[in-house]
């Protein structure tokens, strides 16, 4: 799995940094920390893999945090966005890149729960589905 092929023995290595962070795995990640070293992976480098996994992995977290705010009076997906192009942004006033994720969680909750509604007031479903 780790020999050269397509990618190289290097990237393997990164990548599997990075799923080690990703999976939580204490064991994984010594292991393969140290086998990506080995094989020329800089301390920045394997630092940047397993910042990358970590951005994916708060996507789940992020577009659910959207079932924290609060309801009452506020567009929800307003408070994600990131005027200060943090946490990923691509600079100076970006949105988060997030946000299109998000918004689309809160709109496919917000049908779910008018659907459920709907149907607990005996009403036929709007689109035709069951």
């Amino acid at each position: 799995m780790f020999v050269e092929g397509a990618l190289p023995e290097k990237t393997k290595q990164l990548i599997a940094v990075a799923v080690a962070h990703v999976i939580q795995c204490p064991y994984c990640i010594q292991g393969h920390t140290r086998l990506a070293q080995r094989r020329g992976n800089s301390p920045e480098g394997i630092m940047e893999a397993i910042w990358v996994a970590a951005e994916m992995r708060v996507g789940g977290a992020y577009t659910r945090s959207t079932l924290a705010l609060p309801r009452e009076g506020r567009d929800r997906t307003s408070l994600m966005t990131r005027a200060d192009g943090g946490c990923g942004g691509a600079g100076q006033g970006s949105a988060h890149p997030y946000d299109a994720c998000a918004r689309e969680q809160v709109a496919v909750t917000r049908g779910r729960r008018r659907a459920a509604r709907r149907r607990a007031a005996g009403h036929p479903p709007s689109d035709g589905a069951r």
